[in-house]
């Protein structure tokens, strides 16, 4: 099998910029691509079509969407700071418990979410991300997840199944030439 994702990304004045091309035979739905503290929101990515990543495309903070941090008003101060959603552990949202435990450290880690990363720490790419690489998280359509769960040989009753599978792709970034003086 041939690459399932094909990225041509350059690193310029701290913005990504090229394409991604999905190789794969069914849609990636909403995909995030992260890169160093950045992350882009693509809504989907068809087949054979390759798509931009240029500066129209809207970023924000990773961590600002990992922690839903917002702006607060302190009225009696008369001031404004940045105050984080606090984890909730008891989360059955399995989107939310992955995105994290995927971007554990670039969350905050154990400060933000009260919780060791031990057993899963694998699982954790923000090393990557300081590391000039991307990191492509997208969902799959039902019918291409990775597992079928089974009990005692046959398969689990999925009609209150909570069920997501996400893809992930490592991407090379390539740094922009800087222009020399002479």
């Amino acid at each position: 099998m041939g690459k399932a994702v094909e990225a041509d990304l350059t690193l310029q004045q701290q913005a990504l910029s090229g394409t991604i091309t999905n190789e794969l035979a069914f849609p990636l739905t909403n995909c995030l691509l992260a890169y160093d503290r950045w992350v882009y929101r693509i809504e989907s990515i068809e087949p054979g079509k390759p798509i931009r990543i240029d500066s129209t495309l809207r970023r924000s903070e990773l961590k600002t969407l990992l922690t839903g941090q917002h702006v607060v008003s302190d009225t009696k101060k008369h001031d404004y700071h940045q105050e984080a959603t606090p984890y909730d552990p008891s989360s059955r949202d399995a989107s939310y418990v992955l995105q994290t435990m995927m971007f554990f450290e670039a969350a905050g880690g154990r400060r933000y979410t009260g919780l060791t990363n031990g057993y899963q720490r694998r699982v954790d790419l923000s090393e990557l991300l300081n590391a000039g690489r991307a990191v492509l998280i997208a969902a799959v359509p039902q019918q291409h997840h990775g597992a079928e769960l089974l009990r005692d040989g046959r398969p689990l009753d999925d009609t209150n199944a909570n069920r997501v599978t996400f893809y992930r792709f490592v991407l090379p970034i390539e740094r922009a030439e800087r222009p020399t003086n002479h």
